[in-house]
């Protein structure tokens, strides 16, 4: 039985990650104006960002952020506040360009942590990720059958 759960989280986790949201655009839009290496990077961050939340919810951190609407509430307007200030200094760097032309800019060596920081808190501080996980994640199937 445990298989097939772990079945069905893997495949619909698959298909959420296919469906463009904030990270999809936070790595297309890295790769467009840095390059290959700056996309690959927020990619490295975001996948340490969803390691960080599979965790949580195993421990059970998830199910108390999600089940106390305080902790739940701050966690979305800090995810949506920084979404903000990443999109717009996005928006400011392509004004600030020549004439408005993005141009890719190789990464700078100081740079290369900005970009995995970037991606690790883009994912960190989405709540849907965690509510996600606590609810669809095997182990709580395990923790249900143990109650009975």
């Amino acid at each position: 039985m445990s298989e097939i759960n772990y079945l069905l989280f893997i495949s619909t986790s698959i298909i959420i990650n296919a469906i463009p949201g904030p990270d999809v655009v936070f790595v297309i839009s890295n790769y467009k104006y840095r390059g290959w290496i700056a996309a690959t990077l927020s990619i490295v961050g975001l996948a340490l960002g969803y390691l960080f939340h599979v965790i949580i919810t195993y421990i059970g951190v998830s199910a108390i952020i999600a089940s106390t609407p305080l902790l739940f509430n701050a966690l979305k307007y800090l995810g949506c506040i920084y979404l903000i200030w990443l999109g717009g200094s996005i928006v400011l760097d392509a004004f600030n360009s020549k004439k408005g032309i993005a141009r890719k800019n190789p990464v700078a060596s100081t740079e290369k942590w900005k970009y995995l920081t970037q991606g690790l808190l883009t994912s960190v501080l989405n709540p849907k990720v965690g509510i996600f996980f606590s609810h669809l994640y095997p182990s709580s199937y395990r923790s249900h059958q143990t109650v009975k």
